[in-house]
């Protein structure tokens, strides 16, 4: 790929010609570079921040490009190697982008090349979703049609028994209620080339959908990326309305956690949440702070941040700088910093209709996670260290259990 000089403007804008055998593939790879939103990688060369790369994405039989654009938002340094850079880069589409890829979407056609012939073209859309049990993993919806959709995962040990029942729920905005659109799994594959494991759902009640659950379908196959997306999957063929309404409640928690970890915590502290795993510092160099909830829900938020961290929370409290010897004030001022968390987390589940309340910093390390728990796990790092922060919501009984 090619790099701009070091000494580029700001303004520099890079252009890259790439093609795909068809209008599929390239939505396919559209949809996936979107999915990834912030993307780290490492170079030999360095792109000054506020560069922009611009994919001109083709394909046989439409000349206009679908073009989608990666801004670099950081450019440093990797502390310790030589001449290498680390870049994190935006993803974000065009109004052009858009257009050229809804003339796309009309070319996308049923594959006939299966025995039995779907009823609906299957949209490729990429899109994460989180899990509903609060396992701490996830599932990548592949593809979405008007008549089901395909999902992958990676987790050992778990399987997706034909005729389970699954709910997909998703909001566009962050005061949209949630609107989910029920399934049946129609059959799983383990061990697929990408090491995932896949699962072909129907949706069920079609002709029955009300208006919401319509609009929502006709938004995803039109590639409208939601604000949240989630995936339950349970044993049993049939979900009651009230597990429905536990799962609507219960995902709140992983809307507004997100939004904290993204933004309060991340602009606070300059770090950035990453996707995979991250070694973080060991026991005695790095300090823990928690405080409980409860009311409706009862649970924690936790944050364990490197010393270096700990200090530029302790600064930005106090005002002054704070030695990284003086771990007393440091976590002192962590539990002061995780606290203000908690009041922000209550004071929306509030807004939500669900009430709680902060408890008393708490002691130790937290208890082992129970079955039925709902875990949300965000790792962060950046130039003053790392850190790991968590909500965990306790009890969640069976239609949350993971197995």
């Amino acid at each position: 790929m090619p790099l701009a000089s070091p000494n580029a403007s700001s303004q520099t804008q890079i252009r890259l010609r790439v093609a795909y055998p068809s209008a599929q593939s390239l939505i396919a790879e559209y949809t996936s570079r979107l999915a990834r939103r912030d993307y780290v990688l490492a170079t030999r060369r360095s792109v000054p921040q506020g560069a922009v790369f611009v994919f001109e994405m083709y394909c046989p039989d439409h000349s206009v490009p679908v073009e989608l654009e990666a801004k670099v938002v950081r450019a440093r340094p990797i502390f310790g190697a030589s001449a290498a850079y680390e870049l994190a880069m935006q993803y974000r589409a065009t109004r052009e982008g858009q257009a050229a890829v809804e003339e796309l979407l009309r070319r996308i056609d049923v594959d006939r090349s299966y025995a039995k012939v779907r009823a609906h073209p299957r949209i490729p859309v990429n899109l994460t979703a989180e899990d509903a049990a609060g396992s701490g993993g996830g599932f990548l919806v592949r593809d979405v049609s008007l008549g089901g959709m395909l999902l992958a995962f990676q987790r050992g040990g778990w399987s997706a028994p034909h005729g389970a029942s699954v709910l997909l729920g998703a909001r566009f905005g962050e005061s949209d209620p949630l609107v989910f659109l029920p399934g049946t799994v129609r059959w799983s594959r383990r061990g697929a080339p990408d090491g995932h494991t896949h699962v072909g759902v129907a949706f069920t009640n079609c002709d029955a959908h009300t208006a919401a659950q319509a609009a929502l379908l006709q938004d995803l196959t039109h590639l409208h990326r939601p604000m949240q997306m989630l995936i339950h999957l349970a044993c049993a063929a049939d979900l009651p309305p009230a597990a429905i309404s536990e799962v609507a409640r219960r995902s709140d928690v992983a809307s507004i956690a997100s939004s904290i970890a993204r933004h309060e915590l991340a602009v606070a502290l300059d770090v950035s949440v990453v996707h995979g795993p991250l070694a973080l510092p060991e026991q005695g160099t790095c300090c823990l702070a928690r405080v409980g909830f409860a009311g409706d829900l009862t649970g924690e938020l936790s944050l364990v941040a490197s010393l270096e961290l700990c200090a530029a929370i302790a600064e930005r409290i106090a005002g002054d700088p704070v030695p990284i010897a003086d771990v007393p004030v440091l976590h002192d001022g962590l539990s002061e910093f995780v606290t203000s968390l908690g009041g922000s987390f209550c004071d929306r589940l509030e807004a939500q209709g669900v009430e709680v309340s902060l408890t008393e910093p708490l002691m130790g390390e937290p208890p082992p996670r129970a079955l039925g728990d709902l875990l949300h796990t965000f790792t962060m790092t950046g130039p003053r260290g790392s850190a790991v922060f968590r909500v965990v919501v306790r009890g969640g009984g069976p239609l949350f259990a993971v197995s």
